[in-house]
């Protein structure tokens, strides 16, 4: 499994707060969850294609999905 890039995730939780700090471990941490949230929507938002007899996710698939998920908005 390909990790998302730790540069990146850190530039976007500094988005959040210019002064928040995070240990790596957190760092990981989030990287993880976030890798499982990219998943589940992805499952969610295949099974959306399928129930329309496509192979190809499309936005308002991936829209479908996000109701799935009360953190997503």
């Amino acid at each position: 499994m390909t990790d998302l890039p730790k540069a990146t995730v850190k530039r976007m939780i500094k988005e959040v707060n210019d002064e928040l700090l995070i240990s790596n471990d957190g760092l990981n941490q989030i990287i993880e969850e976030t890798t499982e949230v990219i998943k589940k929507l992805t499952e969610e938002s295949f099974k959306s294609a399928k129930s329309n007899k496509r192979k190809t996710i499309k936005t308002k698939d991936i829209t479908n999905a996000k109701k799935h998920f009360y953190y997503i908005s």
